[in-house]
């Protein structure tokens, strides 16, 4: 059976890159490689890290949930702009 999760990351990690790590059902460390320039609402597909159904082992489906401030200093702005 497939399960679905989400894992909050900022914008600069969307543009930059990062390596995330989580916890598998089994409670061993997981890591999802987030490329430079990803897209938000992207979903990474781990294979058969989800639930054991009838004898098949489901994948773990993560969703990447973009947080956003909620102020940015004048200088942020400033490099924004």
């Amino acid at each position: 059976m497939n399960l679905y999760t989400k894992v909050e990351v900022n914008v600069a990690d969307m543009l930059l890159g990062k390596k995330v790590k989580l916890k598998g059902l089994d409670g061993k460390d997981l890591e999802v490689d987030i490329p430079e320039l990803t897209n938000p609402q992207k979903q990474f597909v781990m294979r058969n890290k989800g639930m054991k159904k009838g004898g098949r082992q489901g994948d773990l489906i993560v969703t990447l949930d973009l947080h956003l401030p909620r102020s940015i200093s004048r200088s942020v702005r400033e490099q924004l702009e």
